[in-house]
């Protein structure tokens, strides 16, 4: 699990928190002021992804933060044959 996800016992999924676009070098300097770098910035999309327990040192931050969340299953797929 990478250290931007969190993983929820009650729903099972996999979360991170993003923000995007402007919001970036707003969140990037509180996260330099608290020396936090378990962080990821996506120039590519333009988001920034870090840990849900993040988002309360955000707090006087006139930004919007979007939750994220994935499900991630092993699978074997030797052998596997898909049809149209």
């Amino acid at each position: 699990m990478a250290k931007t996800q969190y993983f929820s016992p009650k729903d099972y999924f996999y979360k991170s928190a993003k923000v995007f676009g402007v919001d970036i070098p707003k969140v990037l300097g509180v996260f330099i002021k608290h020396r936090s770098t378990n962080y990821l910035v996506n120039n590519d999309y333009q988001f920034l992804e870090f840990h849900v327990e993040k988002v309360k040192a955000l707090a006087k931050l006139d930004i919007e933060v979007g939750i994220s969340c994935n499900v991630m299953e092993k699978k074997e797929m030797t052998g596997v044959t898909c049809e149209n």
